[in-house]
C-alpha cells in the first residue's frame, strides 16, 4: 500500500516550481500576443470610417432642374479629395465637374481646387486645424483660427471659427456652446449682423451619427461654407455624436422660422436620405438630400 506522502513535496520545493511555471507562461504570452516593439499604433490624425461619402440634392425650378453632387474620397480614412458635379437637365443632361485635392505634410494640410483657391491648414499634434490661410483666385486672402471643445471621452469638437480679412478686420465667426449637449447653442456673426440658434435632438429620435456627417446647417453658413472639405475630412474636429433633428433661432425671429431634419437609414444605420423642412412666414419649404456612404 502506497504511503499518502509518497508524491508530496515540501513547501520549499513547490514554491520555485510554481514560480518557474508562471514565468514560463508569462513569457509565452508576451512572445505570442504582445511582442515588444510591435504594438499597433493609432494614426496620429483623425480618420473617417468610409472610402466615400456622396451627398446630392436636386433643385427644381420652372426653367430647369439641377442636381448638385459632392463626392468626398478617402484613403486609409483620410480625405484625399472631392469631386463636385453639377448636372443640368434641359434637352439632355449636361454635366459640369470640378475637383478639389487634399495633400498632407508634417502638421499641415493643403486643400486646392480647380479654380485656383488654396487653403493651407496648420494642424496640431492631434491632426486638427488651429489656423488656416485661404488664398483665393481673385487675390483675396482670408485668415482663420479654430478652437475646440474636448468632450469627456477626449473627442474634440469645433467650438469657434473666426475669419479675418487681409486688412486685419474680423469679418465673421461662429461659436458653438456644448454645455447643455445634446442641446447645442450656436452664435453666428457676419459683419455687423449676429444671430443665435439652438439645435436639439428629440428624445424620441436620438440617432447616433454613425455616418460621421457634419451638421448640415453649419456647413452652409459663412465662413464654414468655405471649409466643407475640412469638415468632411475631420480637420475641424469630430462630427456631432447625435444627428440634429430641430433648429430654431433664439428669441423672436423674423417669420417665426423653424427647421426640422428627418432621416432615412440603411441596414447598417447609415444615412441614405435627409429631409429638411423649413417653416417660415406661414409657408413650408422642403429639401431632400441623398447620401451614398460606402
Amino acid at each position: 500500500m502506497m504511503s499518502g506522502n509518497r508524491f508530496q513535496t515540501s513547501g520549499s520545493q513547490r514554491f520555485p516550481l510554481c514560480i518557474g511555471l508562471l514565468l514560463l507562461i508569462m513569457a509565452g504570452c508576451q512572445d505570442e500576443e504582445t511582442p515588444q516593439g510591435n504594438e499597433p499604433e493609432l494614426p496620429p490624425y483623425p480618420t473617417v470610417s468610409f472610402n466615400c461619402i456622396e451627398v446630392s440634392e436636386e433643385q427644381k425650378s420652372d426653367a430647369q432642374s439641377v442636381t448638385n453632387t459632392q463626392s468626398y474620397q478617402y484613403t486609409e480614412g483620410r480625405l484625399t479629395g472631392c469631386i463636385t458635379t453639377q448636372t443640368l437637365y434641359v434637352v439632355e443632361p449636361l454635366e459640369y465637374k470640378h475637383t478639389t485635392q487634399v495633400s498632407y505634410e508634417a502638421q499641415q494640410a493643403v486643400v486646392s481646387d480647380d479654380f485656383g483657391n488654396v487653403s493651407t491648414y496648420t494642424l496640431d499634434s492631434y491632426g486638427y486645424a488651429t489656423s488656416c490661410i485661404r488664398q483665393e483666385v481673385g487675390g483675396d486672402v482670408r485668415n482663420y483660427t479654430f478652437s475646440y471643445y474636448i468632450a469627456q471621452d477626449g473627442s474634440r469638437h469645433l467650438s469657434h471659427i473666426e475669419e479675418e480679412l487681409a486688412d486685419g478686420s474680423k469679418y465673421a465667426e461662429i461659436s458653438l456652446d456644448y454645455a447643455d449637449y445634446p442641446t447645442l447653442h450656436i452664435t453666428h456673426r457676419v459683419d455687423e449682423f449676429e444671430q443665435s440658434f439652438t439645435a436639439t435632438t428629440s428624445d424620441e429620435a436620438r440617432y447616433i451619427n454613425l455616418s460621421e456627417l457634419p451638421f448640415l446647417f453649419l456647413s452652409e453658413q459663412h465662413p464654414l461654407c468655405l471649409h466643407t472639405c475640412a469638415l468632411y475630412g475631420k480637420l475641424l474636429g469630430e462630427p456631432l455624436k447625435l444627428l440634429v433633428t430641430d433648429l430654431k433661432p433664439d428669441g423672436e425671429s423674423e417669420g417665426n422660422e423653424t427647421v426640422s431634419y428627418s432621416y432615412t437609414f440603411d441596414s447598417e444605420n447609415l444615412v441614405t436620405h435627409c429631409i429638411v423642412l423649413t417653416h417660415s412666414y406661414g409657408k413650408k419649404f422642403e429639401r431632400e438630400l441623398r447620401y451614398v456612404i460606402r
